[in-house]
């Protein structure tokens, strides 16, 4: 796979990504369900995206993980955790 095509594919998965945030959030979506519902969009079982390099993958896997969980981190209220903290 050429680092070009890599670097579109990887550019075309967060432009759709903060757009469908952005529309989820007008509707009261959780971004997290939207980031996974892209992923599964995009997959091998969606649009055939089909990686052949192990390295590869588990580096884009791990950056869509550190996305998930940085928005999930970012969008949660401490309101939210004071009841479950103790």
């Amino acid at each position: 796979m050429q680092i070009e095509f890599f670097l579109l594919v990887i550019s075309l998965l967060f432009i759709v990504s903060i757009l469908v945030g952005k529309a989820g959030s007008r509707y009261g979506m959780p971004a997290l369900l939207l980031f996974l519902g892209v992923g599964m969009l995009f997959g091998s079982d969606g649009l055939g995206i089909h990686f052949d390099n192990v390295g590869q993958a588990q580096f884009v896997g791990m950056v869509a993980l550190c996305v998930i969980l940085f928005t999930g981190g970012v969008e949660t209220k401490l309101s939210d955790i004071k009841p479950v903290a103790g």
